[in-house]
């Protein structure tokens, strides 16, 4: 495998999953998803069809990105906490927070509604422990599955986890 590209699609799908888990409104660009590169060319307005073309079969290589893509627009969807409409709402109901190894996460909690993102930036090891159990919505790590109180990260990645207490 190359392990350069390997380490720019997983810095690619981090970003795309921080754009979709942010407040505000995400834009993200045809291709992005499927890892679209127009060949290194920033601007394309005036170049041909060879650079701004749709490359298909990226789609067909890329499913598991855009498996990822869709499912953490189907969670924002149907979460009101991740389209928070005004800044007031965002500071009462996020609580933003970083590990000594690199893993940035916040918190969205509204009445027994409480999730948990995190964006695990760092190839290192590292072990979280939470202060209650957790049911694992999304993990693009594919390390961390079910419910748990510990969660084991490396590599690059996203994880989505929900509080267990509001389905009691």
């Amino acid at each position: 495998p190359n392990t350069a590209i390997d380490t720019r699609k997983a810095m690619q799908r981090l970003a795309t999953s921080m754009v979709l888990l942010a407040q505000g409104v995400p834009f993200l660009h045809a291709g992005q998803e499927c890892f679209r590169t127009k060949q290194g060319v920033e601007n394309s307005y005036q170049h041909p069809d060879a650079i701004n073309a749709f490359d298909w079969q990226l789609v067909d290589e890329h499913q598991d990105a855009i498996q990822d893509v869709q499912a953490l627009i189907q969670l924002r969807q149907s979460e009101p906490l991740f389209r928070l409409k005004s800044r007031s709402a965002i500071l009462k109901h996020t609580f933003v927070h970083f590990s000594p190894h690199g893993c940035a996460s916040y918190e969205l909690k509204q009445g027994s509604r409480h999730y948990v993102v995190l964006f695990k930036c760092s190839p290192h090891l590292e072990t979280l422990a939470l202060d209650k159990s957790f049911k694992v919505l999304f993990d693009s790590t594919k390390q961390n599955q079910g419910s748990t109180d510990t969660l084991t990260l490396e590599g690059l990645g996203t994880i989505v986890l929900k509080s267990e207490e509001e389905e009691a």
